[in-house]
């Protein structure tokens, strides 16, 4: 036997460090966690990303509608500015034609007109029935001239009244009378000018049913749209959440990991 048996050497370490089995189990665990960490953070910036483009799409359909309902009130109150302009202007053109009707009725050469009307409907009547003419006092300057017209018109004996509170012409011939009366001629153009400014309900709809119907179709769309980026956004949220809880176990055991490093 010999005398000495052969030892082989211990290794040394030169320039390292001695590293126990679990510090590199722990050390393992702790990459790992912070890799998830790093990936969760990733799809948490990606899913930000599309969270916010989801929100701001949202914002901008909410815009562009909120934008059009304003428009569409904007308009609403111009035309019903414009309704109220065109009713106080058709009031006043009323109120001027009625002026100029008013005026032009008792104009001196408006009641000659009526008169010689008058004179030409007794035409057939016989010359030796008298006639008997009552005139507003207005044309009383004029007496000679309507003698004249009469004579033109028929040789009958003729009288003439003039009444200073009456503004009628009458024609007295037998037992015919005819009369021009100012008022009653005013009245009836005013008849005339007595239309209905609104627009029937049925106008109103054949005009605007395309308008409308191109409308509807429009905020329709705005409406299907802004349901979908609102169900992205919230489907986004719901996944965010779930990663969250998945995730909270994993960084409970990288804070317990780092603090027995810590006492160690």
């Amino acid at each position: 036997m010999p005398r000495s048996i052969p030892i082989p050497p211990r290794t040394r370490v030169i320039d390292g460090v001695v590293v126990s089995r679990d510090e590199l189990s722990r050390g393992i665990r702790t990459e790992r966690v912070d890799d998830d960490i790093r990936r969760w953070a990733k799809r948490r910036v990606a899913e930000t990303q599309r969270t916010m483009a989801g929100q701001r799409a949202c914002a901008m359909h909410a815009g562009y509608r909120d934008g059009l309902a304003m428009a569409l009130e904007d308009v609403v109150a111009h035309l019903m500015r414009t309704e109220q302009m065109c009713l106080r202007w058709r009031s006043e053109m009323i109120e001027q034609v009625r002026g100029l009707l008013t005026c032009a009725s008792r104009h001196p050469e408006a009641l000659l007109a009526a008169l010689d009307d008058a004179l030409h409907a007794f035409a057939d009547v016989p010359s030796e029935v008298p006639v008997t003419i009552v005139l507003p006092v207005l044309l009383k300057p004029r007496r000679d001239e309507i003698r004249a017209r009469v004579q033109a018109a028929c040789h009958a004996p003729l009288k003439l009244e003039f009444r200073a509170t009456d503004e009628r012409i009458s024609v007295h011939r037998g037992s015919t009378v005819i009369e021009y009366d100012p008022h009653d001629y005013v009245a009836r153009a005013e008849a005339a000018l007595d239309i209905d400014p609104n627009a029937s309900k049925a106008d109103l709809h054949a005009m605007l049913a395309p308008a409308l119907r191109s409308l509807g179709e429009h905020v329709a769309a705005l409406a299907t749209d802004s349901d979908q980026t609102e169900r992205i956004a919230n489907m986004g949220h719901d996944v965010d959440a779930a990663r969250c809880r998945a995730i909270a176990p994993a960084i409970g055991r990288f804070d317990t990991t780092a603090g027995d490093d810590e006492h160690r």
